[in-house]
């Protein structure tokens, strides 16, 4: 698995928090396997998708990725009070998901966008999460 986050504190906190040392189910067991791509811009999530990803998938055999959070960066990143950062920003996602449907297609990649992952419990549809 492969997760692509701004800053991996984040996934360390979660299985802090999903650790169950009695059924052998420590952080480190949890994040076994898991490897942690760190991007600080969406042009850096392009770059990683487009050039090191596809090598990633056939050579440590990814089958899943998740990212977060796309939509903090972007916000962080363009002025929406601008029309043309408006149309930028539009044109960028475009080109990610494009990049990601390509990698779904071609690999076989199960992928997962998220906006900020929480710790706390959350109840979604009557079933807790």
């Amino acid at each position: 698995m492969l997760v692509m986050v701004l800053h991996e504190y984040r996934l360390f906190q979660l299985a802090r928090a999903h650790e169950q040392p009695h059924r052998g189910l420590s952080k480190g067991a949890l994040l076994d396997g898991v490897l942690i791509e760190k991007c600080h811009t969406l042009e850096a999530i392009l770059e990683t998708l487009t050039s090191r990803l596809p090598d990633m998938c056939r050579q440590d055999h990814v089958s899943f990725l998740c990212i977060d959070s796309i939509g903090g960066l972007a916000r962080n990143e363009f002025n929406v009070t601008e029309r043309n950062q408006i149309f930028e920003r539009t044109a960028l996602l475009f080109k990610l998901s494009q990049r990601l449907k390509w990698l779904s297609d071609t690999f076989g990649v199960c992928i997962v966008v998220v906006n900020q992952v929480c710790t706390c419990d959350v109840i979604c549809f009557e079933v807790p999460w």
